[in-house]
């Protein structure tokens, strides 16, 4: 299905084995594509290509075994994407995951939010390469041969990732990885890239957990913020950030634990700032070094 402007309403519909993408939802501001209790699978391509400023609705819908992403935003492109008790996994058809897809790739400044959706068996999860916002409310990132999130802020002006209540697991590579872009000559930091993570889990990581570099400037400006999160068997590290600002704290509902996460829980490199408040760290070699 190609869209170009007008309203798209897609309702108990399979389209499956095409030879490119299964939608490509292009358009001008107005445009609107909403898929309900559908399925997109096989794609060879992509499952759902956005181009342009149309927005799309995803709800109680599968995109499955998509070949390069489940979702994908083209560079330039701004219509906001919603998902909604919904699946979005790379298993294909032999078996194995869409080792160099991703569930969902952000290359635009179009904002993607994720509610109670599972993202699964792909390179990475979600990869955001511009500075474009996610929001995920509850729901699951797992079964995935790279990093869960990955995060490379272009321009510092945004690039970020809000998590509430979601539960990272089985990762072979980084649980999240994020960079900021870099202030340049003698300044430390860097802008772009926050991460918050409120309520969420991160486990069975193969690497760190979280990897962050460039986020703020000392003391102010973006930060990663983990309230009432835990991370644990993280293989190689629970967090580390370089040139960062972090904190870690509980929420109103727990407090943030670190454990069994290899050779440190918490490592601060270079010029970050570092606040942990309520949080228990065990089982790593280290604590906080």
């Amino acid at each position: 299905i190609k869209t170009e402007n007008g309203i798209f309403n897609i309702v108990n519909t399979t389209i499956s084995n095409t030879n490119g993408n299964g939608i490509y939802a292009a358009g001008s501001n107005g445009a609107r594509l909403t898929l309900t209790n559908s399925v997109i699978q096989a794609s060879s391509s992509t499952g759902i290509l956005a181009d342009g400023e149309a927005s799309i609705e995803v709800a109680s819908s599968q995109i499955l075994a998509s070949a390069a992403s489940g979702i994908e935003t083209v560079a330039g492109s701004k219509g906001a994407i919603e998902v909604t008790d919904s699946t979005i996994d790379g298993l294909l058809a032999n078996g194995n995951p869409a080792a160099n897809g991703a569930g969902i790739r952000m290359n635009s400044t179009a904002p993607v939010s994720l509610t109670n959706s599972v993202v699964s068996n792909f390179g990475t999860g979600v990869d955001i390469n511009a500075d474009s916002d996610l929001t995920m409310v509850l729901g699951e990132i797992r079964d995935i041969v790279g990093d869960g999130i990955n995060i490379a802020s272009t321009t510092g002006s945004s690039g970020s990732a809000v998590l509430t209540g979601v539960r990272i697991a089985d990762i072979v590579g980084t649980g999240i990885s994020t960079t900021g872009v870099p202030l340049g000559g003698t300044l430390r930091g860097g802008r772009g890239g926050a991460v918050s993570l409120i309520n969420s889990r991160l486990t069975n990581i193969g690497e760190i957990g979280i990897v962050g570099s460039n986020i703020g400037t000392p003391g102010t400006g973006d930060l990663i913020l983990l309230q009432g999160t835990s991370i644990d068997t993280a293989a190689n590290g629970g967090i580390r950030v370089t040139d960062s600002n972090l904190r870690v704290e509980g929420s109103s509902l727990q407090n943030s634990r670190i454990f069994d996460s290899g050779p440190f829980g918490i490592e601060s490199v270079a010029a970050s700032t570092v606040l942990i408040d309520s949080t228990q760290i065990s089982g790593a070699t280290v604590g906080i070094r």
